[in-house]
């Protein structure tokens, strides 16, 4: 049983415990609702029921011990749901090799885990769709890695950001309210090279209004929504001082760190002359 309000997130995982009578783990996140600008505090409460009487099977599963409980108090929807997908990994023997106890776990301890991150994903989107509008800096930090989101179930990744890296068109669009234009807004479309058209949301050297096309970006995209990054390259991996990075959808490697600040520079200034600004 699940309730969901804008002040109070109660998800009720059957079967999250089996080894422990009445057992209630509080998690205690922020939950906010697009429409107001506040925090609230919210909680997911996970109750235990009691299945110690539960004959077992034939194939001798396991309950949970008490080590491997829900993470306790964290401090928002995005740790929240870190907390869960780290323990959902470890618990579904997906890409575990190193727990013995893996493949004896009954699969109601994971069906309620399931079920519990099913309802914190779709909590989680909401504050990642308002974050991507107010924050999309920020919202790309917090993103899900695409190491970690490939190895969730459907139900749960199709609630999840997606990145995106390529070569892409800007625009911006103006709309005002009034016939004198005194109260206009620019909107800012990404068009993809599938096609796809989303609105885009800026911070810092990509804030500029001017139109741009064939420019490297990349950041997290969900619905028709686009955070973009205002760096021209995306480091994904480092060895010392090298490393790669990809480029409009391409994987360069680096040498060292000076070698690819130069090449992020040689890229800002391509976009300048772009726009016409020579500075």
């Amino acid at each position: 049983m699940v309730h969901l309000t804008g002040q109070r997130t109660t998800v009720t995982a059957h079967d999250f415990e089996p080894a422990d009578t009445g057992t209630k783990i509080s998690v205690k996140s922020t939950v906010q609702p697009e429409s107001q600008s506040k925090n609230k505090d919210a909680f997911v409460t996970a109750t235990v029921p009691d299945h110690s009487t539960v004959p077992s099977s034939k194939n001798n599963f396991e309950p949970l011990s008490a080590e491997r409980k829900i993470d306790a108090v964290t401090g928002s929807i995005f740790e929240d749901f870190q907390a869960w997908s780290r323990q959902y990994l470890e618990h579904s023997c997906k890409n575990n090799t190193h727990d013995q106890l893996c493949d004896r776990l009954d699969p109601r301890v994971l069906n309620g885990m399931l079920r519990a991150g099913e309802k914190l994903a779709k909590a989680r989107k909401v504050e990642m769709s308002a974050l991507m509008r107010n924050d999309p800096k920020k919202a790309i930090s917090l993103a899900i890695q695409p190491s970690i989101a490939q190895n969730l179930p459907p139900q749960i990744s199709v609630h999840l950001e997606k990145w995106e890296n390529a070569l892409v068109n800007l625009q911006s669009l103006h709309a005002c309210s009034f016939q004198d234009h005194s109260s206009c807004d620019v909107q800012k479309i990404t068009e993809f090279p599938d096609g796809r058209k989303l609105v885009t949301h800026t911070y810092g050297a990509r804030s500029d209004p001017a139109p741009l096309k064939g420019v490297s970006a990349w950041g997290v995209s969900l619905g028709n929504e686009f955070a973009m990054s205002d760096l021209p390259t995306q480091e994904i991996s480092t060895d010392g001082e090298g490393g790669k990075l990809l480029f409009g959808g391409k994987e360069l490697t680096f040498d060292s760190r000076a070698e690819k600040q130069y090449f992020d520079e040689l890229v800002v200034q391509s976009e300048r002359r772009s726009r016409g600004n020579t500075a």
